[in-house]
């Protein structure tokens, strides 16, 4: 719903889909939504969101602590080090594998050299080792994630919105700067 003002409106079974929650849930998420004075009803069938920048730091909290972890599909280092940030290696996977974090924003912003390397993916874990020629290694610089939105994937990195997180989550001084950069660009407008 943060990515799309309009999915607030859609039926709960094609939030359920969109989501991929269970039907059950969407119910609860929009009273929880209500309860807390994210939702307003326009009209009987109409709702709004508002304090979309709170909502937007409270998703962000939920993200750090229980959603990013869970996604976690292990730290990985390349094997050749002159392939370091090599994104050529890793993009053209069907767009089933996008940049986040700090390769993306280095995309979006022309600001940040990474540092860690996010991927999120759809794509098979050996897959992308293979390809992209890495190992596991837990002082690695590569986190690969299960890619979790359904959005069809415009760009070879992930949504703005969800590489601000990335960003503001580490609390790296130079990765909050950045952050401000994209929501200054990307997300001010939506949220403000």
């Amino acid at each position: 719903m943060l990515l799309n003002k309009d999915a607030i409106n859609l039926t709960y079974r094609k939030l359920a889909e969109a989501t991929d929650t269970a039907l059950g849930n969407i119910k609860n998420i929009i009273e929880g939504l209500r309860e807390a004075g994210f939702v307003i009803p326009l009209d009987e069938k109409i709702l709004l969101l508002k304090n979309k920048k709170a909502l937007l730091e409270r998703w962000i909290a939920g993200y750090r602590e229980t959603l990013k972890p869970a996604l976690h599909l292990g730290t990985f280092r390349y094997l050749h080090p002159e392939q370091i940030g090599n994104m050529k290696a890793i993009e053209g996977q069907n767009q089933e594998t996008v940049w986040g974090g700090e390769p993306a924003a280095e995309e979006m912003t022309k600001y940040l050299h990474p540092q860690i390397y996010t991927l999120y993916t759809t794509v098979p874990k050996m897959d992308i080792m293979i390809k992209a020629k890495l190992a596991p290694d837990e002082n690695g610089n590569v986190d690969i994630y299960q890619k979790f939105w359904k959005d069809e994937i415009k760009n070879k990195y992930a949504p703005p919105l969800l590489v601000y997180a990335d960003l503001v989550i580490t609390d790296d001084p130079r990765n909050l700067e950045t952050a401000e950069l994209i929501y200054e660009k990307y997300l001010k407008n939506e949220f403000e």
